[in-house]
Formats: C-alpha cells, structure tokens, sequence
C-alpha cells in the first residue's frame, strides 16, 4: 500500500531548494515529468531566440525560458511553468521590475506562454493549464505539437478561450500580443541545413 504523499502548502513552497528539474505542483502535490526530450528541448530554443531577438529589438518586454514558476493560486497552491513566456514592458511597469528579480517564482501573469506538448499529455490536462492561464489573466498560449509540427494560437479573455488558428508548414504565426513577430512554423521544427546530410 502506497503512501498518501504530503500535499505543499505555499509556506512549504517558499523552502523548496531551487531546482533544475521540470515540475509543477497541482493542488499542493508536486508533479515532476520526466526529463525533456532532445526534440522537446529544440523546439524549445527554436521558439525562444527568434521571439527574444524580436522582443530585445524593438524593446517590447521579457522573454524567458523554463524552469520558472508562474503562481497560480497560493491556496490549494498550485503552479505551472511555460516553456517560454513573454512579459510586456506594460506589465513589467504595472508590477514593477523587482517582482521579477530575485523571486522564486512570478506573482503576475506573463502575456504569452507557450507550451510545447508532449504527446502523452492528454486533452484533459492540456484543457487545465488553459483554464488556469485564463483564471490568472495570460492573454495568449501558444500550444506548440512536435509530432503534427503545428502551433495552435489561443487567445484567453476572462469570458472565453478561443483557437485563432492553427498554423503548419511555411505558415506565419498570427498573434495577436506580438503581430509583428515573422516566425514561420517550419523555422521551429526543421533543423538548420548544415545539420543535414
């Protein structure tokens, strides 16, 4: 017979040392995936620079990568990490810089985050980080799938959560928090040429 495991409150939280592996804690109970695949990890970096290199450029905000917690409730504590969120230099103002630096997690909503997803993940679990990106107020998810090598945009209002589209092959994304943003889908799943041979 297993043992019931201990649920986290956030004073249990705040102890926690800091760690490099992945996780996130659902009502209290830490859940560690395991370790990101290579493919997962180069998605990863695909989406990251080109969205960093904009967002530098043009002096829009923050962008940063996992493992970083977002807070979504201290009570039953939950927390999720995007795999790259994006903060707008209008949130960063409304909520100062410094709850950004030197915190073990962040307090406020990012605008975007995006989500590579595993093919295990279920439509359940995918359906709860939207639900609870909208509770906290992200304006955007972007829900990155490897195996269809798709990018699926979705806006989050209070009300809704809304698909504006899913975007495949030579296809720009469309989004609406960086609509300048000219990153086409396959630049994120293609390997560059000089690693083909």
């Amino acid at each position: 017979m297993s043992a019931i495991p201990k649920l986290l409150t956030y004073e249990d939280y705040l102890t926690l040392p800091e760690m490099m592996q992945r996780y996130e804690i659902i009502a209290g109970e830490m859940i560690m995936p395991p370790s990101p695949t290579f493919e997962h990890q180069w998605n990863s970096t695909q989406l990251y620079s080109p969205i960093n290199n904009h967002v530098t450029r043009y002096r829009l905000g923050v962008v940063l990568y996992a493992p970083l917690d977002v807070m979504i409730r201290r009570s039953p504590l939950q927390t999720r990490q995007p795999d790259v969120l994006y903060i707008s230099m209008e949130r960063i103002r409304k909520y100062g810089f410094d709850s950004i630096q030197n915190v073990p997690f962040l307090e406020f909503p990012p605008d975007l985050a995006v989500e590579i997803i595993s093919p295990s993940e279920s439509a359940h679990h995918i359906q709860e980080k939207l639900k609870d990106y909208q509770i906290i107020g992200v304006s955007e998810c972007w829900l990155v799938r490897a195996r269809q090598q798709t990018v699926e945009v979705i806006q989050l209002t209070t009300d809704t959560v809304q698909s504006i589209g899913i975007f495949k092959n030579s296809e720009t994304i469309e989004s609406k928090i960086l609509p300048q943003l000219a990153l086409s889908v396959n630049t994120i799943f293609a390997p560059p040429d000089f690693l083909k041979w």
